[in-house]
């Protein structure tokens, strides 16, 4: 663990040298598919945001998504020993690949195609991937590619509402 923590020390400061500030006055374009309603300007104090519909069904959306991940996170290594033995580790780390993926790419699809369609796609796949779930971890020999697969989407699902939920409540 100490030559993994190194390791890391050295390459995220590494590649923190490559950032750099953007130029003074630098303003990004702004983007219409966002979902933003008025960017910086807020219209409702938190006390007041918190009495709306609008929060509730929010939150209660990030509950049951995030409910799903952490479900999947807490259960992988077990579905995987049942079909890969020893090697249920790589279902492990390729679920944390798909993690990492999913926050960049959620980010990505949300510029181009906004936030609550970007969201919604989201939360479509993970309940696909949930009723999927179903007969695989019901079944004492799955493939091991199906573990993978489902262990490698459900991370990345869940990474991406990870990554969208934090706009969508700053929009609102």
């Amino acid at each position: 663990m100490r030559i993994y923590g190194l390791a890391f020390t050295v390459i995220v400061c590494g590649l923190a040298q490559l950032l750099v500030n953007p130029p003074a006055g630098y303003a990004p374009a702004s983007s219409s598919s966002s979902g933003a309603t008025k960017p910086n300007t807020p219209s409702k104090q938190p006390s007041e945001i918190i009495l709306t519909p609008t929060f509730w069904l929010l939150w209660i959306i990030y509950f049951i998504g995030s409910g799903a991940g952490l479900m999947v996170i807490s259960s992988v290594s077990g579905m995987a020993k049942k079909s890969m033995g020893s090697a249920a580790f790589v279902a492990v780390a390729l679920m944390a690949i798909g993690n990492a993926s999913g926050r960049i790419c959620a980010g990505l699809a949300s510029d181009k195609i906004g936030r609550r369609w970007t969201l919604m796609l989201v939360l479509l796949i993970q309940a696909a991937l949930m009723l999927a779930a179903i007969p695989i971890t019901n079944s004492d020999h799955s493939a091991s590619l199906i573990i993978v697969l489902l262990a490698t989407s459900s991370g990345f699902n869940y990474s991406a509402n990870l990554s969208l939920f934090p706009s969508y409540t700053k929009d609102l």
